[in-house]
């Protein structure tokens, strides 16, 4: 009797096989959570029948509309996202009257409400590393397109220091001058102190 071999040997791609393919995705009207997982699932190249976890075997993906993605339940109006940074109740109404899912709306006009701002951006920046400005304005720009701004206000504000074309959180909390003292809170020191140690807990990601 004649037995077949019916094994098959499982494919896996190199950088000489994969065909990388752009595709631009509507996000309008779509609901946030699951269009995200879509696109991870696209840029890491996992919905390919030859998908190898070590080679890079993902597609391209534009986003347009993505200021019109819909949130279900709560997630709009609710209290956690901003309470868990150690804001006040006051600072943390500023935060819902000036962004939007992450996003800021527009400057506030006063200088105290600036600085909430400010504080907040800060947090989206690990204690202790190094940033190039190109990476700074990264980082502000899944804010704001105005990063110039921005990006001087901290260092401004001393949020972020600055030296030989670097930027960095501020390791010490910053002197203030007696308008500055104005239109900060009386307990900035310790608003910053939990933010520097919140992000030192953070798992790095890249580099």
């Amino acid at each position: 009797m004649c037995i077949r071999d019916r094994s098959y040997k499982t494919k896996s791609a190199n950088a000489a096989t994969v065909n990388q393919k752009w595709y631009v995705v509507d996000a309008e009207g779509e609901v946030v959570g699951r269009l995200a997982t879509r696109i991870a699932t696209v840029l890491r190249g996992k919905h390919k029948p030859d998908y190898t976890p070590h080679v890079d075997t993902g597609d391209f993906v534009i986003v347009i509309n993505a200021d019109k993605v819909r949130f279900t339940g709560s997630k709009m109006d609710d209290k956690e996202w901003i309470s868990a940074l150690g804001f006040s109740a006051e600072d943390q109404q500023v935060l819902r009257d000036y962004t939007y899912a992450g996003m800021l709306k527009q400057l506030p006009a006063k200088r105290g409400k600036t600085m909430v701002i400010l504080r907040w951006l800060a947090t989206r920046f690990e204690a202790g590393r190094l940033y190039t400005e190109a990476e700074v304005n990264g980082i502000l720009r899944t804010a704001h397109d105005d990063v110039a701004s921005l990006r001087r206000e901290l260092v401004d504000y001393r949020y972020l220091t600055r030296g030989e074309g670097r930027y960095r959180v501020a390791e010490v909390d910053p002197e203030r001058d007696v308008n500055e003292a104005q239109e900060v809170p009386p307990f900035e020191a310790e608003i910053l102190a939990q933010l520097r140690d919140r992000t030192r807990a953070r798992p790095r990601t890249g580099r």
